[in-house]
C-alpha cells in the first residue's frame, strides 16, 4: 500500500531500499490521524494526500525552512478537513 507514497515521493516502484522507512512513516501518519479522531481509510483521497505529504516531508533530508512550513501547513489543513469537514 505504499505504492502511492513512492509515486508521490518520486521513488521508482522497483526501488525497494526505502520501503521499510516509508512504511514506518506511513504508520506514524496514520497514528496521528487516529489520535486526531480522523479517518484512516486510505481509499479517501485526503487520507492518501496526508499520508503521502507526511512521508515526503519526513523522508526528505535537509528540507528548506519554507518547504517545511508549507508542508506542515498543508498537513494541518488536511487534518482540519478530515476532522471538521470542509
Amino acid at each position: 500500500m505504499i505504492d502511492y507514497i513512492k509515486t508521490f515521493c518520486q521513488i521508482p516502484e522497483q526501488v525497494t531500499i526505502y520501503d521499510d522507512n516509508l512504511k514506518q512513516l506511513r504508520d506514524e501518519a496514520l497514528g496521528i490521524l487516529t489520535i486526531a479522531g480522523a479517518s484512516i481509510d486510505e481509499t479517501n483521497a485526503i487520507v492518501k494526500a496526508y499520508t503521502s505529504t507526511y512521508c515526503r516531508l519526513h523522508y526528505q533530508p535537509d528540507v528548506t525552512k519554507t518547504f517545511d512550513e508549507v508542508e506542515n501547513r498543508r498537513l494541518q489543513e488536511m487534518i482540519n478537513l478530515l476532522v471538521f469537514g470542509g
